[in-house]
């Protein structure tokens, strides 16, 4: 028997060579259960005590960060919207997922809108801008909300003379680089940048547009008269709707009054 083990092919015994994996691995798992437990106990407890620590620091300052952006971007409709008298912020209306109207007020009605646009297009990805919208279908203003571009480049984008080219623009320019064939000039070393700005004030436009030049107002807490408003419904049905008025309300007198006379003149009228 010994000599015939010997004579076996190499084949045969490759098939016997797994037993050792096998037993290394019954070695690690015990190796594993070995393990002193006060190894483990100490990074545990300081990940769930770093862990708890992190949550007490958003939930102080979630609120006081919140405030620091609605009054930053305050101060930035103050920039770019025409003159108004109320919070503008009070009148926020989404237009959808990435563009937000605010309407400016005066006593004799509305006076301007601002809007936030955001794109993802930034050199740095995230960017967002906050611009103005006069009555006469014109930008205003435009100022950069929040980016993350690399400072000395694409930072430029907040400063003159890139963000003065938008002033006074028709809603109808073509707010695309030059290099894409539009009119705005990019900044030297940062055209994704120039880019994105470009992309986010079209996309604010083009919101605004799609909404009738205003959507549905919030309650105005100044009285609102048709002058200089965008109306939700067209200058047409406004006319027919008050015809239909005045014509019922004659019908009406025309009833109480028992005279033949009067009843002429109403059948004349129809």
């Amino acid at each position: 028997m010994p000599e015939q083990e010997k004579e076996r092919s190499p084949g045969q015994w490759i098939e016997e060579e797994p037993e050792a994996p096998q037993a290394a691995e019954e070695a690690s798992v015990g190796g594993a259960a070995a393990i002193n437990p006060v190894i483990i106990i100490p990074p545990v407890v300081i990940a769930v005590v770093m862990t708890v620590m992190l949550a007490l620091v958003y939930g102080v300052t979630k609120e006081p960060i919140a405030e620091a952006k609605r009054l930053d971007k305050q101060k930035k409709l103050e920039q770019v919207m025409p003159r108004f008298a109320n919070d503008p912020l009070e009148l926020e209306q989404a237009l959808n997922d990435n563009v937000t109207l605010y309407t400016g007020t005066v006593e004799d009605g509305v006076s301007g809108y601002g809007l936030t646009s955001s794109v993802k297009t930034g050199y740095s990805g995230y960017f967002s801008i906050v611009f103005g919208i006069a009555l006469g279908d014109t930008i205003e203003r435009v100022r950069i909300l929040e980016s993350f571009e690399t400072p000395g480049l694409g930072s430029k984008a907040a400063n003159p003379p890139f963000i003065d080219q938008f002033d006074g623009k028709p809603l109808d320019f073509d707010f695309r680089v030059t290099k894409d064939g539009g009119g705005v000039d990019a900044i030297t070393g940062a055209t994704i940048t120039s880019r994105a700005v470009c992309a986010a004030l079209s996309q604010g436009i083009e919101a605004y547009q799609a909404a009738g030049g205003a959507a549905e107002m919030a309650p105005q807490p100044a009285p609102i008269t048709s002058e200089g408003k965008l109306e939700a419904l067209p200058a047409e049905a406004t006319e027919v709707t008050e015809a239909a008025e005045d014509g019922q309300s004659e019908l009406e007198s025309a009833a109480e009054d028992s005279g033949p006379k009067a009843r002429e003149e109403v059948g004349d009228g129809d």
